[in-house]
Formats: structure tokens, sequence, C-alpha cells
């Protein structure tokens, strides 16, 4: 085989992702595979890292020890024969980025750009990583320790909530009332910002899809909850180009959360007089996660997600599978105090029958005591009918 050849088959160029393998003779330290104890807390649930096979396991454990050691370069597998290395490489290009949106807390990588060598050391190949990292060795220790005091701070107020219902709900208002969509970033696509992370979420205050995923899941997994990250486009790796959003079991069922639309999606003038953010994606099933504008990624690794008791209208009684005035009273009273009341249906037809009941022969006066003027919103994707209350 000809150098050329060689240079062709060791070279992994991806379009956001890069893992470039060169080969070169050197002594190296004998590898030490990651101990789970060093890298996965025993409270926490892993469902990626439990989903590989042995040889994946160790490959995630050793992109993690040397990361949070912030090792500049590590080695992190070791093989017999090129082609093996090569594959690993190749599992690794897919890994990476999933690796840090279930390890959320991990904020000081960029989880889009890597680069692993291929190094012979002893008649042995081995992956040497070396990590992007957002955060200098030196800058990392203080940003950490406020980073993890503001993680213990919303939890200590989350853990006092009485059900998963409510804590998943506290954390779902906490980071919304606390963060804003970054606008900005999404345009520019800089990948190498801190809004893409959980401690641009919940530290900065400004983010992108990936920061709000990430905030989230790292939340409700140190509350105790089986968490992960789903990404449309989930082969693939861009970021701007694409959605991620989560899903969490409440009880014994899966639930997809998606807080990005749930803040972006009320950002208009019209929705912002009366609310700051909805819960059109908390608590949703595939089904309904659909109705959105983006597709859902077939070969992802994410659980069956049809749980529907947790869902916010199911729950807070605000689900109508059939019109009639008094379950439409019932839930709008149960909105008392909200300048807004809003309705779910299960159907289209229901949804026409309660707009035309409550708005067109104006029975919604009689339920809401000094009513005297009224808009409305017909979501018809979503199956929900804003009614908001106007001095």
């Amino acid at each position: 085989m000809s150098l050329y050849e060689k240079v062709l088959l060791c070279l992994l160029v991806l379009s956001l992702l890069t893992v470039s393998l060169w080969g070169c003779e050197a002594e190296i330290p004998e590898e030490i595979n990651a101990d789970p104890k060093d890298v996965l807390e025993e409270d926490i649930a892993y469902p990626l890292y439990e989903s590989l096979d042995a040889d994946d396991k160790q490959l995630y454990l050793n992109v993690c020890k040397a990361v949070r050691d912030h090792s500049s370069s590590a080695t992190v597998g070791v093989f017999d024969t090129e082609e093996e290395l090569e594959e690993a490489a190749e599992r690794l290009k897919y890994l990476y980025r999933q690796i840090f949106f279930e390890q959320s807390d991990i904020f000081w990588v960029d989880p889009y750009n890597i680069s692993a060598d291929h190094v012979r050391s002893r008649g042995k190949h081995r992956l040497v990583l070396r990590p992007a990292y957002l955060v200098t060795e030196e800058e990392l220790p203080e940003m950490k320790e406020a980073f993890d005091a503001k993680v213990e701070e919303i939890l200590a107020l989350a853990d006092g909530r009485e059900n998963d219902f409510e804590k998943a709900l506290f954390v779902h208002d906490h980071i919304l009332k606390n963060a804003v969509y970054d606008h900005a970033l999404a345009e520019s696509k800089e990948y190498g910002s801190m809004g893409i992370n959980a401690y641009g979420c919940l530290m900065g205050g400004k983010t992108i899809c990936s920061g709000y995923t990430l905030a989230f899941d790292l939340l409700m997994k140190r509350l105790g909850y089986e968490c992960g990250a789903e990404f449309n486009n989930y082969g693939q790796f861009s970021l701007f180009d694409g959605h991620v959003w989560n899903y969490c079991k409440l009880g014994d069922e899966y639930y997809y959360f998606d807080l990005t639309w749930d803040d972006t999606a009320f950002e208009s003038e019209y929705y912002q007089k009366h609310l700051e953010f909805g819960y059109t994606y908390f608590g949703v099933t595939k089904e309904e996660l659909a109705k959105s504008n983006f597709t859902l990624s077939e070969d992802a690794p994410t659980p069956p997600c049809n749980g529907k008791a947790f869902n916010y209208f199911v729950y807070k009684g605000l689900n109508l599978p059939l019109y009639t005035q008094e379950a439409a009273e019932a839930a709008i009273k149960a909105q008392a105090g909200q300048s807004y009341a809003v309705l779910r249906f299960d159907s289209y037809g229901e949804l026409l029958k309660a707009q035309y009941e409550l708005i067109d022969r104006q029975k919604i006066y009689s339920m809401v005591e000094g009513l005297t003027k009224l808009s409305y919103m017909v979501s018809k994707s979503n199956l929900h009918l804003y009614i908001f209350f106007e001095e």
C-alpha cells in the first residue's frame, strides 16, 4: 500500500466533527482504562452508557476521564491492528457528542470539535484524543465552583416539591424564567460559545436548544430521574441546522420535553402580554412532538415516549377529549388568577365546537367574573385554544 493510500485510510474528516488520524512512531505510557467509579455517579442513570457494548463502554469512560482531567491528550483506545483503530475512530465520531449530552455537567468541552491521533507504539495502535476546550484549565475551578453552587441552589428549591410532576414543572419553569433564546448565537453559528451548554443557560441566561436540553437533563438527573437527549439529526453533527430536546422518565413511563419550543413559540408580542412561555411540549408523546416542524430520528437510542398522565394539560385537567360546557368551565376556573386560559382538545372538531360555544356564542363571559373583553388564538396543529382576558 502506498503512503498516499495509507493517509486516505487513516484520515477521517467530517463537516463539523473531525477525527483526524495519522501514523507515527512514539513511546507513550501504557494505557490505563478509566474505572466507572471514577466517571459515573452512583445515583444517576446513564442510558446511553448502559446501551453500549463492552468496548464502547470503555471508550465512553476513557473519553470522560480525559476531559474531566482537562487532558490536552489522552489514549482512549489501544488496538492490535490499524483496522480496529479505524473502526473505533468511526464509532467515536458518533459517540462523542452523545457522551456530553449525557454527561451534561461537563460544560468546558466543545462536543462538536475534536481531533484524535493515531499513534503507533511497541506494535500497538493507539487512539489518542485531543479535546477542544471552551474553558482553560486555570479558569475551570472557579467557574465549576460557581456553577455547582447554582445547581445546588436550584435543586434545593426543586427537591421540596411534592411529586414527579411538580419537580419537573419547577425545573422547566425555572429554566424558562431565567434564560432566553439567543437568536444572535443561532444566527452566528459559533460552536465555541458557552451558550451551547448548561453553563450558558443557567449562569449566562442566554442559550439555544442544546443549552435548554443540557440544563434540564442535568437538573432532572440530579433529582434522581432517568433522562436523555434526542436529536432530529442523530446521525449527523450539525447543531445549528438541527434540533435537540429531552426525554425523561416520570413514574413508570417516558415523556418528551422540549423547553426550546415552549420558550420560542411564545415570543411574539401577542403572547408576551399574557405569558412568558408555554407548556405545549411538557410531557408529550412521540405523536404530539411530531406536530412540531422537525422530524424524529428513527435510529436514535431513545425509549418509547408514550406517557400521558404527566402531560401538563392532562395533569392540570386542561385537556378535553370532548367539549362540554361543564368541563370547559371547570378547566377555565382552574386557571383563575391568570390573564388567560388555555384548553387542549383531542380533535380539531372538538376545538371548533369549543370556539363556537365559548367565543362565538360568548359563553365564556358567564364563566369568568368581570370579563368584558377578550381575544383568542387557535393552534390547529397542537389543538389548543388560548383565550386572553383583556383589560
